[in-house]
């Protein structure tokens, strides 16, 4: 298992890391869960990622149970707050009083003295970001929390967050955690050049785009265990990118791998990528997986991957006439290196936005997906989950 730094900090965390989103007090009985987790950590896994919303907080106790079996000096047990965990204005938020209250929850169930990595799992509009920062170092000053971290934050946000830190002169974060996948690369163009300039490690979450990069949708089979077996939408699950997997399980067949340690690798050949968290149910799943944990593809075997798979995501929000322009020039540049595919990522609030998007580019000739991706209807997470309105990622 390789070991990575977590940012400017001096914390080393596993290449592949342990999430419990949908598992976790969930998908899979408590027991099976917690020998998954002896299984990892026997493996080298040193971080266990949770939050305080999952599984209603669940996750965090079936966390908590396998710890008392687990050497605590050798675990990094990470968290989130900023969710609504209880009714009424206080019950969700960034607020000093939603944080400290949902960390004391989040210890108890855990049933832990500390919390090795406090992460806010989403930016929160309605509240000064100063004051969250404030909140954070409470609990660093107080032994509750060693590190904290941020989740699902844009460059914009990490910006104005670094601002209020230099302001106040508070402990830096030192972790973002965001969705990181073949299938989804928004995050390369801003996301981590920031991240890197503020010394924060990226955590990719959902490495294999919800298991459509493990290869076991194709032919239209609907897995037993998979998450479409419990009427969970798949937002990368469509033709265009099932013919993507196709593409590349030829490529892992080929290097003697399965897809889904192809897809890990991909992800932890970028520096900026601390770990992948990986959501397992079975021992099987995590011993494939494992694997990506001390075999990194060879810069030969990256290169066929790139001339296999190129792709442009959008993330659409309000499209006006100069950002159209701006897609268009953008895509004729990515064209002449071999861009083949486009996808364009958008909230089912904007769907007449993406459309006009739409147009706009087959108009000049550049086929192009609608991909509905699930934000809701708060707009103030929208654009907090994309880098930039109408930005082009390229692969």
């Amino acid at each position: 298992m390789q070991y990575r730094h977590l940012g400017k900090s001096g914390i080393q965390l596993s290449a592949i890391s342990i999430g419990g989103w949908l598992n976790f007090g969930s998908w899979i009985d408590d027991d099976e869960a917690i020998k998954l987790i002896h299984q990892a950590f026997s493996a080298g896994i040193n971080l266990f990622d949770v939050a305080d919303v999952y599984a209603n907080g669940q996750a965090e106790t079936v966390l908590g149970k396998a710890l008392k079996e687990l050497p605590r000096e050798q675990v990094v047990v990470a968290t989130k707050c900023r969710g609504r965990v209880w009714p009424g204005p206080m019950g969700e938020g960034l607020s000093r009083k939603h944080i400290i209250e949902a960390c004391h929850a989040s210890l108890k169930r855990l049933d832990i003295d500390y919390i090795d990595l406090y992460q806010i799992h989403d930016p929160d509009p309605n509240t000064p970001i100063e004051e969250t920062i404030a909140a954070l170092n409470l609990l660093v000053h107080q032994g509750k929390i060693l590190y904290p971290g941020y989740s699902n934050f844009s460059p914009e946000d990490l910006e104005n967050a670094q601002t209020g830190i230099n302001a106040s002169n508070r402990t830096g974060f030192i972790s973002n955690q965001t969705q990181y996948n073949l299938l989804w690369r928004v995050s390369e163009r801003k996301l981590f050049p920031a991240c890197q300039k503020l010394g924060i490690g990226i955590l990719g979450c959902s490495p294999l785009a919800e298991g459509v990069l493990t290869g076991k949708y194709h032919d239209g089979m609907t897995p037993a265990g998979s998450r479409q077996t419990h009427d969970y939408d798949i937002p990368l699950l469509n033709e265009d990118n099932l013919a993507i997997v196709e593409k590349l399980r030829a490529l892992a067949e080929q290097f003697g791998i399965t897809m889904a340690q192809l897809a890990l690798s991909w992800c932890l050949r970028r520096k900026e990528v601390v770990s992948v968290i990986i959501g397992v149910t079975s021992p099987e799943q995590l011993d494939e997986n494992l694997v990506a944990g001390n075999q990194l593809l060879d810069d030969e075997q990256l290169k066929a991957i790139a001339d296999r798979y190129m792709q442009i995501n959008c993330a659409c929000f309000t499209p006006n006439e100069e950002r159209l322009d701006d897609i268009v020039r953008l895509a004729r540049e990515y064209e002449a290196d071999g861009v083949v595919h486009y996808n364009l990522q958008f909230c089912h609030t904007y769907a007449n936005e993406a459309v006009k998007v739409k147009r706009h580019l087959e108009a000049a000739d550049i086929p192009v997906l609608l991909v509905e991706t699930d934000y809701g209807d708060d707009t103030g997470q929208l654009k907090n989950r994309i880098d930039a309105f109408l930005e082009i990622i390229a692969r």
